[in-house]
């Protein structure tokens, strides 16, 4: 197999559920999404179920045509960021009932986590969409703020900004988010 796919060969390789394209995704994406989710309260099991539920959202959006290739991102990236709200979406619940797991109040068959699944997975779809009509200067502050956890700080560091222009800026993509949610909401 080759070191690196062409984002068609892995969207066609995921639709019919080639083994050896899911070994690519798995040997590429699952240190990234180990890592985060480790570092962020969770261990190695949490880690392998958030990259299957992953994988799992991943393979319905292609089938479902939710999923568009972007030569920018790829779906790595894509990929990540839906293991990554996943991990949030766990450790929020989680909190709120003061247990680890996120289901153990729920005793319904298979099905029905896969639909809440689905459900999940269009709220990552909604806040990716979102993300997506955001500058890239907004998507890198707002991923590193948000979904890594960074302190103004070190995002001033890695993006050669002042901490407090850092926070400004933050500001003004989180009113854009917000203005292109309520034009969304509006409109519907």
């Amino acid at each position: 197999m080759q070191h690196q796919l062409t984002e068609e060969n892995l969207v066609n390789g995921i639709k019919v559920h080639d083994n050896k394209t899911l070994e690519w995704l798995y040997k590429q994406y699952y240190p990234t999404v180990r890592n985060y989710v480790i570092q962020n309260s969770g261990d190695a099991d949490d880690a392998k179920d958030i990259f299957q539920d992953g994988i799992i959202a991943l393979w319905d959006n292609i089938q479902n045509k939710k999923y568009e290739s972007r030569s920018d991102k790829g779906i790595g990236a894509y990929l990540i960021q839906i293991c990554k709200f996943r991990w949030l979406e766990r450790t929020k619940s989680a909190r709120f009932r003061k247990t680890k797991e996120w289901n153990d109040n729920y005793d319904q068959p298979v099905d029905d986590s896969r639909i809440a699944g689905l459900m999940n997975t269009e709220v990552v779809n909604y806040a990716t969409g979102l993300m997506n009509k955001l500058g890239e200067k907004c998507q890198e502050i707002l991923t590193l703020f948000y979904y890594e956890k960074k302190s103004m700080q070190e995002i001033g560091s890695a993006l050669v900004m002042q901490p407090d222009s850092v926070k400004n800026e933050k500001y003004r993509c989180m009113q854009r988010l917000k203005k292109l949610h309520l034009e969304i909401q509006n409109s519907n």
